[in-house]
């Protein structure tokens, strides 16, 4: 049986800020640290190109939906 490759993503607490910081990690890669959902994604699909490795669609739907918060609250509001 081989072995599979996951690529994770969890939301880690930051020494410097409250900002949300989400670490993302894979067997022989170093965890990166990225200051948004966004960006975090984007290294996912990245790792997953280069390494062929699975990521859970539990991750996928934590990210997305932190995306989303964050455009909601990123909207202008109109009086």
């Amino acid at each position: 049986m081989e072995k599979k490759n996951f690529i994770n993503a969890k939301l880690v607490k930051s020494n410097k800020s409250f900002r949300k910081v989400w670490m993302v990690t894979t067997e022989g890669w170093e965890p990166k640290f990225c200051n948004n959902a966004k960006t975090a994604l984007k290294y996912i699909f990245m790792l997953k190109r280069s390494t062929g490795g699975y990521v859970s669609h539990d991750t996928m739907e934590r990210l997305r939906l932190e995306i989303a918060l964050s455009k909601k609250t990123e909207a202008p509001t109109q009086a």
